[in-house]
């Protein structure tokens, strides 16, 4: 099975759309709109979404309170961790460093490209989907994957229309807006 790895912000994005009463149209933050949509529907339509080591530990890192708890909940019930063996872990750091030099923050945009160089180093791993500027503008040319946003990917994938969900949010829904 491909693996498409999320970062912090994006898992973030699920949450917002995971809101039962969440309705697109009715969203104030329009940059995030198609993000959310698309996210929520990577995750009902394909089921292949991970979190990779470093965002798990950007969202326990999350102030303490309702977000963090969701955040949380989200990651490990409805997200598989992205996985990486041991012996991962010195080509891990080498690529990050690398990649941090293409990074416009410098260092610190490490943490960035730490997630990125593990979606890289993962068996099976296609893309990253982020919201990261740095990222999507700088740093992508040069990785392994592709880098995009979620609703870039979502395009992508080019599912017919009618295409049926893996399964269907067990939640009310003001309505069937993540029908594709």
């Amino acid at each position: 099975m491909a693996l498409v790895g999320i970062d912090s912000n994006v898992l973030a994005d699920l949450r917002r759309a995971l809101r039962g009463d969440y309705d697109p149209d009715a969203d104030d933050r329009e940059d995030l709109r198609d993000d959310c949509v698309a996210v929520f529907r990577l995750r009902i339509y394909t089921g292949d979404l991970c979190v990779p080591p470093t965002a798990s530990i950007e969202t326990e890192e999350t102030p303490a309170g309702t977000r963090r708890d969701d955040l949380l909940r989200i990651q490990h019930a409805q997200i598989d961790d992205l996985v990486l063996p041991s012996e991962a872990e010195p080509a891990l750091d080498a690529r990050a460093l690398h990649l941090v030099g293409f990074h416009p923050a410098g260092p610190k945009g490490l943490r960035d490209c730490r997630i990125l160089a593990e979606v890289e180093l993962a068996e099976h791993a296609r893309a990253l989907l982020t919201r990261d500027r740095a990222l999507l503008e700088a740093v992508a040319p040069r990785a392994r994957v592709l880098v995009l946003k979620p609703s870039d990917w979502w395009r992508r994938l080019n599912l017919p229309p009618g295409t049926p969900p893996l399964f269907e949010p067990q939640f009310p829904r003001k309505r069937d807006w993540w029908r594709w």
